[in-house]
């Protein structure tokens, strides 16, 4: 697999693919919730522009959503060394020159464009992030030119006779870098490159300008996009706290109760507008809200125990009870999984952009655990001469790692409930504190939302 023949399927690449997407989908994130795929134009040209904060699994999150055989862009330096190259063609990586990469670039840039015409006329799709780098803020940054001058540039080339469509896709995580999260990718409605041959035959310039111009506007109402730079954390944990009482209050207005964006969207535009009318009350609401963070992470509590007041007995007593019986499980799982599991997370801490946290634990985690399990299978079957034992033993790996994550998500949760009315004894007055803190924030953002939320566009 090269660049002359990267749009081909191959068995290997497929193979890969199956492994990869069960792993993401199924293991790695504990839900993907997958919106809009109605808004993809069927039989036509498309280049998919995701928005980008979480460094390689943006890309995975839209191979893995959709049936569909992608060519991803990427800058083209970090081809240079050939077997790192012949690597990213197999996985479908395809490089994008730039003026910065050199004059003696623009035969090869010409290259990338008439394989971009086989690639989206093959079937294939092609994937470029338009925002260019990374970043782990929850907003749309200004986007990059490239995506637009691939589209014209393979139109150009091709006679305007493509009619390319761009696919803008809003991708957001719960959390950017722990496992067992969930994912909400959206597409929105699709940008016809053939609305500016006109306008890129007068002035191309303008032309690519008009055009990110309006794929922004098309990405924008796809993800949660907190436009306020100086007060981005208090917007950001707003909607963390809120949300839960917002799907009850509001759910008039949020009919798909699934679709957590468009929940943090109604919220952090009431609030903005919130900041820009009345900023001497939202500065109020502001301090309410870094008082409660302040107490609430010096306990270590969350928002759910929280909100719940605690865990009830009538709860917490069952979920104690479940612990003691499954432990024998647990420490099993524990057991036999833990150097697998631990391999990534020791791997990742040597990673200093944390934003490449989540796909550095991910891949390695992808090869260590079958690696693992073959391996200690083998030992089974070395000392047991009996493959029946080794049968049952491989089957048990992944079925007691299961039980032992639900294990430790419930010990976590137990240990929780058991602090907060320990504390709720102990250290009433702080626990009251931190509850009126909870309700006041609660009651005034659900004034915020009844008086200044629009529906997103």
């Amino acid at each position: 697999m090269g660049l002359h023949n990267i749009e081909k399927r191959s068995i290997g690449y497929c193979i890969l693919k199956i492994w990869a997407k069960f792993w993401h989908n199924k293991v790695y994130y504990r839900k993907v919730t997958i919106l809009g795929t109605e808004n993809i134009p069927k039989n036509k040209p498309l280049i998919f522009t995701p928005n980008h904060q979480n460094a390689l699994m943006d890309a995975l999150v839209l191979l893995f959503s959709y049936n569909k055989q992608f060519v991803f862009i990427a800058r083209a330096d970090i081809f240079k060394n050939p077997m790192i190259a012949r690597i990213l063609y197999f996985l479908k990586i395809l490089p994008i020159y730039r003026v910065r990469d050199g004059f003696d670039t623009v035969k090869k840039s010409k290259d990338i464009i008439r394989k971009t015409i086989d690639i989206i006329t093959s079937g294939s799709a092609i994937v470029i992030l338009p925002e260019g780098n990374h970043s782990s803020f929850r907003r749309l940054r200004p986007l990059k030119k490239g995506f637009a001058r691939m589209a014209f540039q393979a139109e150009e080339a091709n006679d305007y006779n493509l009619d390319i469509h761009i696919v803008p896709v809003g991708i957001d995580y719960d959390h950017y870098f722990n496992p067992r999260g969930s994912v909400v990718i959206n597409f929105g409605k699709p940008v016809a490159v053939h609305n500016y041959y006109k306008l890129y035959k007068q002035n191309k310039a303008v032309a690519i300008n008009k055009i990110k111009e309006e794929l922004s506007q098309h990405m924008a109402p796809l993800i949660v996009n907190i436009k306020s730079k100086d007060n981005y954390n208090t917007y950001n944990e707003l909607r963390a706290i809120c949300r839960e009482d917002f799907i009850i209050n509001h759910r008039n207005v949020v009919s798909n109760t699934e679709n957590r964006v468009l929940i943090d969207q109604h919220l952090t535009e009431a609030v903005s507008e919130f900041e820009k009318i009345d900023h001497n009350n939202f500065l109020h609401l502001k301090d309410i809200t870094d008082n409660y963070l302040k107490i609430r992470d010096r306990f270590g509590f969350s928002n759910k125990i929280i909100r719940n007041n605690g865990i009830s007995l009538t709860k917490l007593i069952p979920g104690l009870l479940l612990l003691i019986l499954m432990f024998p499980v647990f420490l099993y799982g524990f057991l036999n999984n833990i150097v697998p599991y631990k391999i990534p997370v020791i791997v990742s801490k040597k990673i200093r952009d944390e934003q490449f946290l989540s796909s550095v634990r991910y891949v390695i985690s992808l090869l260590s655990f079958p690696i693992f399990y073959i391996l200690q299978s083998l030992i089974v079957y070395l000392v047991t001469s009996n493959i029946s034992v080794t049968g049952w033993y491989l089957l048990s790996l992944p079925v007691s790692a299961a039980i032992s994550w639900k294990w430790r998500s419930l010990f976590l949760y137990s240990l929780q409930g058991i602090k907060y009315w320990y504390n709720s004894k102990v250290k009433r007055s702080q626990i009251d504190i931190l509850k009126s803190l909870h309700y006041e924030i609660i009651s005034k953002t659900k004034g915020i939302i009844d008086k200044y939320h629009d529906q997103p566009s």
